[in-house]
């Protein structure tokens, strides 16, 4: 059985095509992306887009895109779909009459005649991208090959420009860069091929969905030549792209070998779990953790929010632990990093420091072992709580009765962090609520590690904080009359907009909010803010609301936490209500998995995007794979199954 399988009918429409988008990734970073029709709608999508250290962090699309013609019997197929101003050339998307996501991209072409099959794959552990051809069913073709360059980072457009023409023969194929700073592309074959140079720019091509985003999206595009092989019925060959040059007769191989330690797609948890793995990969600074693809790097929150989903969920606690490391080479006054690595790294956010107390939670709780934790890690929990108590950057301290203040005029630190001309969208200034909650379980953890130690001082220095602060959050933050939480309370305001952020006090590990408050909350965030792909950021009914993400960035920043909804926050609406309701939100959360597994066949394929619009029919938004989307549903099944296991006793 293929969860993701589309055949004739659907795909006749080039809309319905370039609305499924494709991800290959791999555990060096590289990725290989696009529409099923093979139409790039971003500047974000090619064949193989790869890391090039030597230039900066980003990474950088070398093999945008390959036109392939078929010769049969006097007659001409084109595979290649591109759009340019007014006009859709070629069209072969109309010759796919079969798209399967089982283990690897798969496409089937049908023409008079013939049967042509497509299968494409990123090796795991190289900046290579293989796609293998298959004559089913025919007679004897040529095939015209005409690979599309471009050689630039992924957020820009390239433009007709001076580049290297000359190419050097290696093994079956050919090497070249359009850029000396850049790392070799080494097209290869596993068949012999005949290459003929033949310089050419394709002029304007059109990125469709970068245009709707308010962005420059017309791109030229370099082909250096173009490549020619025969093929007979039944016959197959694999074509290679990769940043070093390859041994041509052992690609057919290399191609066998890495389909079958593929996953098979039959569950909506082998999805997750293939899309998991896309997150991850190692760099020359560590082991680290990508936000969300296409263009999204390593951020600090994301990473400590996704880690336990990600890693932990998946019984991997070593690969747990080497993020963490790789993330805390950057801790710098008591503050992880928002976004960023080495000279352009930004502290910006209160919340990544304490989201690594909730993952160091998770972690104890997956090796029942806090000894551990606290002399692996505790002096820097120590530094991080001591810096945020005593005051660190952005105005972070712990006020006189316990709660934690952040925030400066034109500075974003929650994870509501959009901002447009300087002002933030969603200012929070002065004691978030879950930030609060962050902050009593970051206390609280670490107090029940020093007891494990029996570290005496830290816990007289830190247990009347706790205290203090459990009685006043409640003091603070509770209205009785309303029946829930302030979203914040400023030092002299509090706002009590009905946003999702008051989960946290009742669904981490050290709650704040239990009993009937806690039932009063979540029914209020049912009604107002639920859906089954996510949580509303904003209840309808406030004139601040926005039904739908689109437009230009700024007008796509204005609503990202105005009413958007975000999967991820199913994680604590999940876990809070197993808290409270237990057995009987079971069926519920069914209801939301269920749904997941429908969506796996939208956007982007196997994963789950990164937004939502908040009103039927609730199209994906943002990203097409974002890691804490992922992984809060990761994480939140094995909770269920944990919970049914210990009820069912």
């Amino acid at each position: 059985m293929s969860l993701i399988h589309f055949k004739n009918k659907e795909l006749s429409s080039l809309s319905f095509q370039l609305k499924k988008e494709f991800l290959e990734a791999n555990a060096v970073g590289a990725y290989s992306s696009s529409t099923i029709s093979f139409c790039n709608t971003r500047k974000y999508h090619g064949l193989l887009v790869v890391r090039q250290p030597q230039i900066s962090t980003d990474n950088y699309v070398l093999l945008s895109d390959l036109d392939e013609t078929i010769l049969m019997n006097g007659a001409k197929y084109e595979l290649g779909t591109n759009q340019y101003p007014g006009v859709v050339q070629p069209q072969g998307y109309k010759g796919i009459s079969e798209f399967k996501l089982n283990t690897i991209p798969t496409w089937m072409y049908k023409f008079p005649g013939a049967q042509f099959k497509k299968e494409l794959l990123l090796v795991e552990d190289k900046n290579q991208v293989l796609i293998r051809y298959t004559l089913v069913k025919g007679q004897a073709i040529d095939l015209k090959l005409d690979p599309k360059t471009s050689f630039r980072r992924i957020h820009d457009i390239g433009k007709e420009r001076v580049c290297n023409k000359d190419y050097e023969n290696i093994d079956n194929g050919i090497a070249f860069r359009m850029h000396d700073d850049f790392s070799n592309l080494n097209l290869q074959f596993s068949k012999q091929v005949d290459f003929k140079q033949d310089p050419l720019w394709f002029y304007n091509t059109q990125y469709l969905v970068e245009r709707d985003r308010g962005y420059d999206f017309e791109e030229d595009l370099f082909r250096l030549g173009q490549f020619s092989i025969s093929l007979k019925e039944g016959e197959s060959f694999v074509f290679s792209a990769s940043t070093k040059e390859e041994v041509a007769s052992g690609l057919a191989v290399l191609f066998k070998k890495e389909k079958k330690e593929k996953r098979v797609l039959n569950s909506l948890e082998n999805a997750l779990d293939r899309a998991a793995d896309q997150f991850v990969s190692t760099t020359e600074r560590g082991t680290e953790v990508c936000a969300g693809f296409h263009w999204f790097g390593r951020w600090g929150r994301d990473t400590f929010i996704a880690l336990p989903g990600l890693t932990l969920a998946r019984g991997k606690v070593k690969l747990c632990e080497k993020v963490i490391d790789t993330m805390l080479q950057d801790l710098e006054g008591g503050l992880l990093t928002n976004i960023g690595v080495g000279n352009v790294k930004e502290y910006n956010s209160v919340d990544a420091s304490l989201w690594f107390f909730w993952t160091l939670c998770e972690l104890a709780n997956a090796t029942k072992n806090k000894i551990a934790i606290w002399s692996r890690y505790g002096e820097k929990m120590k530094e991080i709580l001591t810096a945020y108590r005593d005051g660190t950057m952005y105005n972070i301290h712990s006020k006189e009765n316990g709660l934690l203040h952040c925030g400066e005029e034109g500075v974003a630190l929650t994870w509501m962090d959009a901002k447009v001309d300087g002002e933030a969208v969603t200012p929070r200034r002065g004691c978030p609520v879950e930030i609060n909650a962050l902050w009593f379980n970051a206390i609280q953890f670490s107090l029940e590690c020093a007891e494990e130690v029996k570290d005496d001082s830290f816990i007289k220095e830190w247990k009347p904080l706790a205290k203090k602060l459990k009685v006043n959050f409640v003091k603070e933050f509770w209205n009785e009359k309303k029946g829930y939480l302030a979203d914040v309370v400023g030092d002299d305001y509090k706002d009590f907009s009905i946003r999702p952020n008051q989960l946290f006090s009742i669904s981490l590990p050290y709650p704040l909010i239990k009993g009937v408050k806690a039932k009063s909350i979540l029914k209020l965030v049912k009604e107002h803010l639920f859906c089954l792909h996510g949580m509303r950021t904003l209840a309808p009914k406030d004139i601040r609301y926005v039904n739908k993400y689109e437009g230009g960035q700024k007008e796509r920043d204005k609503s990202y936490h105005q009413g958007i909804v975000w999967p991820w926050l199913l994680g604590a609406y999940c876990e809070a209500n197993l808290k409270v309701n237990g057995v009987r939100f079971i069926a519920q959360f069914q209801k939301i998995n269920d749904n997941f597994a429908r969506e796996l066949k939208n956007d982007g394929l196997g994963s789950v995007s990164e937004l939502y619009n908040p009103e039927a029919p609730f199209e994906g938004v943002g990203t097409i794979s974002q890691a804490w989307s992922v992984s809060e549903l990761l994480r939140i099944n094995k909770l269920i199954k944990k919970y049914k296991r210990t009820n069912n006793k």
